[in-house]
Order: C-alpha cells, then structure tokens, then sequence
C-alpha cells in the first residue's frame, strides 16, 4: 500500500520532518522521516554535535515545578532541510522559502539498488525517465523524492557518513 500510495502523495514538509497523505480518495497516511535530536545525532563532520545542559530543574523557592535547559546543535544533522542559500550566494534562506513551495504532488524514485554500490550516487535524468516510463509523466512543480536506504544505517556515524574521517561518502552529498 505504502508504495502505490507513495507515487500520488501530496508532500507536505514541516520544521521537525516529512509528512506525507495519500490522495483524497484514500485514508491519510503519515509517513515519519525524521530521527530525534540527542547524543546520537550525527551531524556534518565538521560540525559541532548537538550539546543539551540543564539550567534549572526542580523545585523553585515559590513551589512549583520548573525545567529549563539550553541546547546548541549545527543545523547539518538530524533530519533537515538545505535552504538555497546553503550551495548559492544571494539565495533564500529557510525562512524566506515560502510554505507553498514546500506542499505539492510528490514522486519517490528508489535509488537504493544504486545507493548500495555508489555511496556518493546523485539522481540522474535516466533515474527520473525510468521513472516515468513505468508510472506516468512527473507533474509539473512536483517535489521528486529520493529514496536511498541511507536510513537503516542510523544511528551508526562512520556506516552512515561512509566514513570515520571528515569526507562523508553519502547519496547526493557530492
């Protein structure tokens, strides 16, 4: 079901991740892709690692219960959005990247059985042909998902950077 359902979803991406819903005829289907923020967290090598300390916790003189904390982490880890202007100077920043940009038809092309041999594998136009040779012509302004199976491969730094040293080998990060 996933799969068939996948090819007609309507993408709608918000701050903590991926949320995807089938077409109208069909019941919702959530589809979360994101990892929790922690110790775990892998992030661009270098990049500092997400940091978390307690500044208040407990019992206040007044009486009542109060937690606070800080928290600092790279904002290249975790499940993310890259804003344009993160590869082009004078391009947008998250927050000036409109919502209805970021909510339309979505394509997932698999590129797994690539990922598998080519950790620096990026989508190809033979990739989106293939594609549509076997569903139909990709709509216009449609978001194209890529698939690489990189997922199964957290929380393991070095498995899922590629490597234990600062040149990650990941899909699409060459």
């Amino acid at each position: 079901m996933i799969r068939s359902c996948l090819s007609r979803s309507r993408l709608l991406l918000l701050a903590t991740g991926l949320l995807m819903a089938c077409a109208p005829a069909r019941p919702p289907l959530l589809l979360d892709l994101t990892h929790s923020f922690g110790e775990e967290t892998i992030y661009w090598p270098t990049n500092k690692p997400f940091h978390w300390e307690k500044t208040d916790w407990g019992t206040t003189a007044a009486g009542y219960w109060y937690a606070s904390a800080n928290f600092s982490a790279s904002e290249h880890g975790g499940t993310h959005m890259d804003a344009p202007i993160h590869f082009g100077r004078g391009r947008s920043t998250l927050d000036q990247v409109p919502v209805e940009r970021l909510i339309g038809p979505a394509v997932v092309i698999d590129a797994r059985p690539q990922c598998q041999t080519n950790p620096d594998y990026e989508l190809t136009v033979d990739d989106l042909q293939g594609w549509e040779s076997r569903h139909g012509r990709i709509e216009d302004g449609a978001l194209v998902l890529m698939l690489t199976g990189w997922g199964q491969r957290w929380p393991d730094k070095t498995s899922y950077l590629g490597s234990a040293a600062d040149d990650p080998h990941l899909p699409g990060s060459r």
